[in-house]
Parts: structure tokens; sequence; C-alpha cells
């Protein structure tokens, strides 16, 4: 017999010796039980040990996944779908060619990879595996809303226990833009004077300083028109209603000249064609332009056609409030005064300013300070220079053509006459007036500060473009103390490659704060935005994001109608027409904004 069959029989016959013994049989018993556990306990070991594997890959998935969706880890209260929302308004705001190196995808769609990664480790059929496909389908999609697939799979992570475990190295999520206020506390803001009405009924004084004064002329507020003022660090305005008289008028009442931060100007019907209140009623004056002195007399030009412009003193009012209960004090023609119409004069705070074309027929800017004023008398008024663009005479008598401006300290002044081109300015620095300068801007809005003027201008022209519905509006600006210079803002430069863009005109304002330009606009599902700064510097300059967008509780509909914004002093009031009424904001040069209330 071979070696090899030998070998062969071997097994056979360990077992016939093995079931030939009772006590062998029960050793083979034994060892057979510690074999059958042996490889069960290595089964079951190395089940553990695949289920720790698996758990590990879900973990490091689930933060790879949040790393990339969420950004940094969530502070305390805070929920995924708010930062999922902050960090979708942020990216609207970056270029698209700025928001991924070249290579690479954006955000979000580099995040789908990690939520398929879930999903396919789950399966579809377990709910978190289903809701992570939901939320990968999402990512991939350019600007499909995050908040629910993003709330959804959050919360079944949560219910079942998981945990994540961030990788180094990972794509992360940009740093989101947080609003002022939330949706909830949007909501719980006040409407300012309580009701909806059309911001064209704000009528705010030309020429504020520190504090702004404007009347609410509307039919649709409770108690009738409403005169508003609201100071620099006010958290509300104060609003009395108009005087009985005037309140006859709703619907064509503004203020008309100049007042002082404790004595308002003066209250007009049609411009002062219909009277000025508080005034004697019945009167029909044509005033141009009026201011009130501190001690409480009124001051008005009237007339304003060739030679006729006259200065008019009324005493302060008596007990029932109102001016001119008596006939006018004093009424003192103004000499040099050749006007084409009423528009070519104003009287601003202690001066007079207008357009005469007394010498050779050109128009000439001429300035009286009155010095007080002593009447009857008035001081010699001084020849400024040619206004070298002046505006149609048709314009003169339908137009306000000449108005100003002073510094809320009182350190500069500036003229502004308004030509058929551009507006030209000249300003007041160390007690001596400059040359008239042409500015970039026609009918800018104009503000003094403490070294300069500024003009600005929203021009909507279309400046090309393939979709012509686009706000495609520019800022001009217009810096004028020993000339002007000019820098044009176009928002299809400032915005080129976001989602920003204000679907149209009523959706953006500017206007000077503090020296700076301040920009706030609508972009509908991605909020409403504020930018301060310089010219140069408003291209790198972070949005303010006031609002996302949207009213508490509200999916689909933006909540912004229109938008009006006010300078005053260093500051800006803001206001809103929503779908709940309107609603006020400061905003300060340093870009900070403030809820604003009425009261």
């Amino acid at each position: 017999m071979g070696k090899q069959t030998r070998m062969m029989e071997l097994p056979t016959r360990m077992l016939e010796l093995a079931l030939g013994s009772e006590r062998r049989w029960k050793r083979v018993a034994i060892l057979g039980v510690v074999i059958v556990g042996g490889v069960g306990a290595a089964a079951w070991f190395g089940l553990r040990g695949l289920e720790s594997r698996s758990a590990d890959a879900l973990s490091a998935d689930l933060g790879s996944m949040e790393a990339c969706v969420l950004g940094e880890s969530l502070a305390d209260g805070e929920t995924p779908d708010a930062r999922v929302r902050g960090v979708q308004l942020a990216v609207a705001g970056i270029p698209r060619p700025d928001r991924a190196k070249p290579g690479e995808q954006p955000w979000p769609q580099v995040c789908a990879p990690f939520a398929s990664a879930i999903a396919d480790k789950l399966g579809t059929d377990q709910p978190l595996g289903a809701a992570s496909a939901a939320l990968a389908k999402a990512l991939k999609e350019d600007g499909t809303p995050l908040e629910e697939p993003v709330a959804k799979a959050w919360q079944l992570i949560k219910e079942k226990g998981l945990t994540s475990k961030r990788q180094p190295g990972g794509p992360q999520a940009p740093k989101p833009l947080v609003a002022q206020f939330s949706r909830t506390a949007f909501a719980g803001l006040p409407t300012f004077l309580g009701g909806n009405f059309a911001l064209s009924s704000v009528k705010a004084e030309a020429h504020p300083q520190k504090t702004l004064r404007f009347v609410v002329d509307d039919k649709g507020i409770e108690g009738g028109p409403k005169l508003c003022s609201i100071g620099p660090n006010d958290t509300a305005a104060t609003c009395v209603a108009v005087a009985p008289e005037a309140a006859k008028h709703v619907g064509r009442l503004s203020l008309i000249g100049t007042g002082t931060d404790t004595a308002p100007p003066a209250l007009a019907v049609e411009r002062g064609t219909l009277g000025v209140f508080p005034s004697q009623p019945g009167r029909t004056d044509a005033f141009v332009d009026g201011a009130i002195a501190k001690d409480g007399r009124a001051f008005f030009l009237s007339g304003g056609v060739a030679k006729d412009l006259a200065l008019e003193t009324r005493p302060a009012p008596g007990p029932d409030g109102k001016y001119g209960v008596s006939a006018p004090q004093t009424a003192v023609a103004v000499p040099d005064a050749e006007l084409a119409g009423p528009g070519q004069a104003a009287l601003l705070w202690d001066r007079i300013a207008h357009q005469s074309t007394k010498l050779k027929g050109k128009p000439h800017l001429w300035v009286r300070d009155l010095g007080g004023p002593t009447l009857p008398a008035l001081p010699p008024g001084t020849d400024l220079g040619e206004v070298t663009d002046p505006a149609p005479d048709a314009q003169a008598g339908t137009e306000k053509l000449v108005d100003g401006c002073i510094s809320p300290g009182g350190e500069l002044a500036a003229i502004r006459v308004r030509g058929a081109k551009s507006d030209q300015v000249s300003v007041l620095v160390g007690g001596r007036w400059s040359a008239i300068f042409a500015a970039g801007t026609r009918n800018g809005e104009l503000v003094c500060h403490a070294t300069e003027a500024t003009l600005t201008e929203i021009q909507h022209a279309a400046d090309g473009g393939d979709d012509a519905s686009r706000n495609l509006a520019r800022v001009v600006v217009s810096k004028c103390a020993a000339g002007c210079s000019t820098s044009v803002i176009k928002l299809t430069e400032l915005l080129s490659g976001t989602d920003v863009f204000p679907p149209d005109a009523t959706s953006f304002a500017a206007t000077d704060v503090a020296g700076k330009v301040a920009l706030a606009w609508s972009s509908g599902k991605n909020g409403l935005r504020v930018r301060v700064g310089t010219p140069g510097e408003l291209a790198k300059t972070r949005d303010i994001l006031v609002f996302d967008g949207f009213e508490h509780g509200a999916k689909d509909l933006a909540a912004f109608n229109s938008m009006k914004l006010v300078p005053f002093g260093d500051r800006a009031l803001l206001m809103l027409a929503t779908t709940s009424g309107i609603r006020a904001f400061r905003i300060d040069g340093d870009g900070s904004v403030k809820a604003i209330g009425s009261k």
C-alpha cells in the first residue's frame, strides 16, 4: 500500500477509533462545540467590526455633507434650514466666476456627492436614504431652495441618533449672510404710521440738517395727513396731524423752504399757490419759498415774475397757531431780480439765492445774506457768475431750479442751479463763495458735509445687455468743493454675474450718507440689501442683508412693493412698502441699519 493511499484512509480510521470509545466520543463532541463556538465568535466579532467600519464611513459621509452644506458648526439655537438659507443668500451675491476655483464645482453642486453617498449606503427604501437622495437632487440644481430638503434630512439624522465626523480638507460652505431681521423679527416690527400708504405721498423737506421733517399726504392714513420728524438718534418718528385747514387740501400738501433743527419749514398747498400753513384762511399768495426763524417769524419769497420778487416777513404765530392773522409785517422788493419764473429763486435760511438776466441778458446767479434779516432794507447781493447751462424758460415756471444745503455743523453751504443738461454748484467755505462749477448730475440729490457738497443721481438708462427687463440703473455721484469730481457706478458692473439684481426701477434707491454712497435694493427672493461705501469701495463691500425677502410663513411671495430713501445729516431714512404695511429703517454712515417706529 502506497503512502498516498494510507494518508487517504487515515480520517476513516480516526473516525472508527473515536466511535469505538464512548469517552472518545464525548471528547469529539466537546471539541466540535468549541470549534463551532469559535467560528461563531469569529463571525460575530467580524460582523461587529464590519458594522463599526460601516458606521464610521457613514459618520464620515455625514460630516462631509454637514461641512459642505452648512459650513461651520451651528451656533446654539441655530437651525440647519436657517443656516443653509444664509449660505444661499451669501452665494447669490458672489459673481459666478468667483464661486469656485478653475476646474472645481461651485457651491452647492459640490456637495451633491456627499448626499448621494449617504443615499447609496442606506438605500432609498430607508427614510434617511430617501431624504438624502432628494437633497442630492436639490443640490445639483442651481438656485433651488434648500431649506426644506435640508430640514428634513437633518431631522432624520437627529431622530436616528447619528453623529457626524468631519474630515479635514473637504469642501466647506461659504460664510452665511445673516439677515439683521429674520422673517419672524421682521413680521414683529411695527408698521410705520400703522398702515399702508403710497410712498409717493411721503414728501420730505428739501433741505434737512440733523433733523428730518416730512409730510405724509395720504387719505388712507387714520386721522388724515401727518407731519413727522425724526432726529439723528431717534428710534421712532414723531408724527402729528396737520392743521385742520391744511388737511382739507389732502393730496396737494408739501414742505417748502428751509427750517432749523428746532423750527420746521413751511407746510404749503400746491407749493404755496393756494396758501402756506399755518396761514390765514383764504389767502392765495404764490409763495416761491419760505424759511422759519428760530424766534418763530416766517419769511417768504413771493412773486417771481420779471422784477416782482419780494421778501415778506410775518410775525410769529398767534394763539391760534396761524401765520398771517394780521397783514404782513414787511414786504420788500428784491433788487437785481429779473426772473423768468418763481423756480429761479430760493430762500435758504438767512440767504436769498436767485438767477437774474440783469447783466447783458445772460443768466447770472446771485446770493444775498440777510443777516438777521434786517428789514425793511436788504443788504447788497453778490454776483457769483454766469450760469453757462441755463434751463429753458419753460422750466423756470414749473420746476424748482435753485436750491441749496448747509452742513450739519454749519461749516459749509452750497447753492445749486439745475441747468438744461447738468447741475451747477457754488460752494461757500471759509466765508467765500466759489466760482460756479458744472457737476456730472442733472437734478441730483444735494447734501452738504463739513468739507464738500455731494450730488447723487440715479439714471435708469439702458447700458446694454441681453435682458431688457432688468433694472440697468447707474448712480452718478459728484463731489464739489474747489471744483466737482464725478464718479459713475453702473449696476451692470457692480452686480455683474450675481443673482441679486433689482427686478425693476422701484426696487432700487441710492443717496449720500456721511459722504459715502448708500445703495439699497430688493433682489426679490434674495433679500433686501444695503451697501455703504465710497464709489471705489463698493465693488468689494459685502452686502448688508436687512431682510431675506419673504414674509414670515410665505415661500413664494416676495415682501417688497417699493422703497424710498431720504438723506438727512449723516444718515438716511429708508421706507419700505411691503405686503403687510410700511416699515422704516435708519441707515448710518458705518453701514448699520436700525428699525424706526412712529409715535
